[in-house]
């Protein structure tokens, strides 16, 4: 399988566009290609279709299928690999496999290596520098810093307060989100909740099923800050809406946890379908190999709710 940089071919894309005095709305109306598709080819947020390459040779009088082969990456399988690893280890609340997967993306940084491919292994050891930050120290503001510095690779001049006018991929939108829980760590409550509501939003209007694992993360962790918050219709809200959207993805990512975060809602709402839901949860999580946390739950279940599963 072969993967390309899209960020940086969009842009030099869009500033082909620019010095030939064309706009989007131009190029589409001369070549029948939809304005938002142009929009996220030119983001980098999607990877162009040959038959788009085609038409839009067309309109720029350039041949974009070859242009685009440069922007190809190579190596890029052991990166893939070790990103499902850290999910896994993730999921299932595994730190010192997250130290092992760190030690290997470590391993495969290059110097040489294309730009684009580099930058995006150091966000992602940036990310896991912050996570084994914020569980050995709780120093989520210098883990903040981290995550910063990780989006700042790849999106120039990168701030927080203006989180709202960048254009994410799957990983930058991820590090956001990890830099609303740790400020929902710090009471910074409203802001977290603005963060989450923001990378929900982002991902249903801008990015594509393939990251289905990243929209289910993103409705669990909003269902559980609304649980925090005390809100049980809001948290109950979200997490069906996450189990909606794992189901039609086929997908088992999260889904143990959305379901899990189900039934503590419903127990809280007094509502008798709490104890199947929870039941479910907790078959899910054996089936899914996440034993660390299946045998948690059933501790907090039983420590703060008085629940036997």
């Amino acid at each position: 399988m072969l993967y390309y940089n899209s960020k940086k071919f969009g842009q030099t894309m869009k500033e082909i566009r620019i010095s030939q005095n064309l706009t989007q709305k131009k190029i589409c109306e001369k070549v029948l290609i939809n304005q938002e598709t142009l929009r996220k080819i030119e983001n980098g947020i999607v990877i162009p279709k040959q038959e788009t390459l085609d038409l839009l040779s067309i309109a720029l009088n350039l041949d974009l299928s070859e242009m685009f082969l440069n922007y190809r990456l190579d190596n890029f399988d052991a990166f893939q690999n070790l990103k499902i690893s850290i999910d896994e280890h993730l999921e299932d609340g595994n730190y010192k496999g997250i130290e092992e997967d760190l030690t290997h993306l470590k391993n495969i940084v290059d110097s040489n290596m294309n730009d684009f491919f580099r930058n995006k292994l150091i966000q992602l050891i940036c990310m896991l520098e912050a996570i084994l930050l914020e569980q050995n120290t709780q120093n989520y503001n210098l883990s903040i810093d981290k995550y910063i510095q990780a989006l700042s690779f790849t999106l120039k001049n990168f701030t927080l307060d203006k989180y709202s006018t960048y254009y994410y991929n799957e990983l930058e939108l991820r590090l956001l989100m990890n830099i609303a829980l740790a400020h929902f760590r710090l009471s910074s409550r409203e802001q977290a909740i603005a963060l989450i509501d923001f990378c929900i939003n982002f991902y249903t209007s801008n990015l594509s099923t393939s990251q289905h694992a990243l929209l289910s993360k993103l409705y669990y962790n909003m269902s559980n800050l609304q649980h925090q918050l005390g809100n049980n219709e809001k948290a109950l809200d979200y997490a069906e809406l996450g189990i909606q959207h794992t189901i039609s993805a086929r997908s088992i990512v999260a889904l143990a946890h959305l379901y899990y975060r189900k039934g503590i809602a419903e127990f809280l709402l007094g509502k008798p379908s709490y104890l199947h839901t929870l039941t479910y949860a907790k078959n899910l999580f054996i089936t899914s190999n996440q034993l660390n946390v299946h045998d948690n739950i059933i501790k907090a279940c039983a420590k703060y709710y008085g629940i036997t599963l």
